[in-house]
């Protein structure tokens, strides 16, 4: 939806009642500053194949200073070869077997992109784009833009058409969407979109302006369509 969790208010009452805190940062990496040192968490985790530019099947995990956590894999971590049991230090507890290796070497190269360009910088821009595209869709019959397009994530549905529906007819034209609950189920009934879901584009500013304005021209054609 665009909305970000306010992590200094989640930092806050783990502070005040001692619970744990696990974000999910995977719509927000790589497209927004995360500072760790004023907002702390138990353990920030988010797969790098989304705003970090990387392959699928890699992702990282932050754990702070004290955090235990049991190793769901175990075995052949390499470090520890005697040991019946995996080690206690991080990352090796939590790495049994061969790592994916290609798919971490592409996130690494994401990451260190995004250093050389800037997180503001980066950050900045996607927003902007995210702004045009939502204003040219605010101007399309029978849409309706879910929660505050922002950061390079803008949701929506379309009158008469199914999200499944309006994702089949953009691949036809070479825009890549996802329709459905996007592993949210709770967020959906939020917005009573439960039932059918809604159709997500993700923006990155690798993106252009020429790719902004197609994608709003077609999705624009389409509503005329009602078909």
């Amino acid at each position: 939806s665009g909305r970000v969790i306010p992590l200094s208010a989640l930092s806050k009452i783990r502070g005040q009642y001692g619970v744990g805190v696990i974000v999910d940062a995977s719509q927000l990496i790589g497209h927004g500053e995360i500072d760790l040192s004023s907002t702390p968490v138990d353990v920030l985790c988010a797969p790098g194949h989304k705003g970090l530019f990387g392959y699928m099947g890699c992702g990282f995990l932050a754990v702070l200073d004290g955090v235990r956590l049991e190793p769901h894999l175990l075995g052949g971590s390499g470090s520890h070869s005697l040991s019946l049991t995996m080690p206690e230090e991080y990352p090796d507890r939590l790495e049994a077997g061969t790592l994916p290796f290609y798919a971490l070497l592409s996130m690494g190269c994401g990451i260190s992109y995004i250093k050389e360009k800037g997180m503001a910088t980066l950050s900045d821009e996607l927003h902007a784009m995210t702004e045009r595209l939502a204003r040219d869709l605010r101007e399309v019959d029978g849409i309706r833009l879910i929660g505050n397009p922002r950061l390079g994530i803008l949701s929506f549905s379309l009158s008469n058409f199914t999200p499944d529906r309006i994702c089949e007819q953009l691949n036809r034209f070479g825009i890549y969407t996802r329709s459905g609950l996007h592993c949210a189920p709770l967020a959906h009934r939020t917005y009573h979109t439960e039932r059918e879901g809604l159709v997500r584009l993700s923006l990155s500013t690798m993106n252009t302006k020429e790719e902004i304005a197609y994608g709003a021209d077609v999705i624009s054609d389409l509503a005329r369509a009602k078909t």
